[in-house]
């Protein structure tokens, strides 16, 4: 096989891949996976999706995402506010 056709043979295993695991997903998990995947090519930054992903891996990040997920939008906007507060004094800290 030429690397051409060995490239599409790896993206065709890859694409089945996804769409078995797709037909098992509840249809509302679908729909998210969908969006992530619309946002991923919209803005195709492959950057942020690597630092996504990696993150997504910090069992700290699944905790936090699991208790944000739980608050309502006013909570959510004050943990944001929070982070925020945190990310300029770390960029103070370090200027």
């Amino acid at each position: 096989m030429t690397g051409n056709v060995k490239k599409q043979k790896l993206q065709a295993d890859w694409i089945d891949a996804i769409v078995e695991i797709l037909v098992r997903l509840p249809t509302d998990r679908v729909m998210v996976v969908s969006e992530f995947i619309a946002q991923s090519a919209k803005f195709d930054d492959p950057e942020v999706l690597e630092t996504f992903v990696a993150f997504r891996h910090d069992p700290r990040l699944d905790t936090l995402l699991h208790l944000v997920s739980q608050f309502d939008d006013d909570d959510i906007d004050q943990v944001v506010f929070f982070a925020e507060d945190i990310f300029a004094q770390q960029l103070k800290r370090y200027k």
